[in-house]
């Protein structure tokens, strides 16, 4: 089924107070009648930390999708924001070993989700230890896809974080934000040709503005993550990753 979204996507400038509104147009197409069970997985970003009502990106990314027609089902241990599909599995504090310890439960990967929403990183920028998160985030996604070679899995790339909350205060924390980041389109690419369906979201739309306490992102913040989540799952569905019922 073809259908066309216009997407206004609204940016605030610090300088000269600026109001800038670019306008996007994407040609989505998802199979007819499509049914998401997915995964929402990560820590207290997933969680929603710094919404105002705890939703994260997931509502407004389950608007987007339900407004086209797909039936959609959170899936996960934790139970957080304002609208009634408001499962997931999103852990604050955790490192990317310890959301792969919490992706085990029965009610995340063992829910058996069709689809993966993975953004895992944060704090292992944050906890001295951002140059060995890359293979701990692969063997994450290994470990997913051996429970069930069919499970779409999308990589979220991170969000800024300020240099208050890394190691001793470092500055140089957006090129270690983006090293991390870098990486990901290539262990999706090594990871699809082994078989696996694994695709990257860019979420860069969200800045340093947008986050309400330095490292959360705030409402708007998260409406930016919920389009690019989005914008990815139309690339997974143009590749035909996604079925219909």
């Amino acid at each position: 089924m073809r259908l066309l979204l216009n997407f206004a996507l609204l940016a605030t400038l610090s300088c000269s107070n600026a109001l800038v509104i670019p306008t996007q147009q994407h040609s989505v197409s998802l199979p007819k009648d499509l049914k998401l069970r997915n995964l929402p997985l990560g820590d207290s970003i997933t969680q929603g930390m710094g919404h105002s009502k705890g939703d994260s990106y997931r509502k407004d990314l389950y608007d987007k999708l339900t407004a086209f027609g797909a039936k959609v089902e959170y899936v996960g241990s934790q139970k957080g924001g304002t609208f009634p599909q408001n499962s997931h599995e999103g852990w604050i504090g955790f490192t990317i070993e310890q959301i792969s310890q919490r992706a085990d439960d029965p009610k995340a990967l063992g829910a058996k989700p069709n689809l993966v929403l993975l953004l895992a990183g944060t704090n292992d920028m944050t906890k001295n230890d951002p140059k060995g998160a890359s293979a701990k985030l692969q063997k994450l996604v290994e470990k997913i896809v051996k429970k069930d070679a069919g499970v779409v899995v999308i990589l979220g790339t991170l969000p800024p974080i300020t240099a208050t909350y890394m190691p001793n205060g470092k500055s140089d924390s957006a090129l270690i934000i983006s090293e991390f980041n870098r990486a990901l389109p290539g262990m999706a690419r090594a990871l699809t040709e082994k078989g696996a369906k694994v695709l990257v979201a860019d979420l860069s739309a969200v800045k340093l503005g947008d986050l309400k306490d330095l490292i959360h992102p705030d409402d708007a913040g998260y409406s930016k993550m919920a389009a690019g989540w989005f914008r990815a799952i139309e690339d997974v569905a143009a590749k035909g990753w996604l079925k219909g019922s």
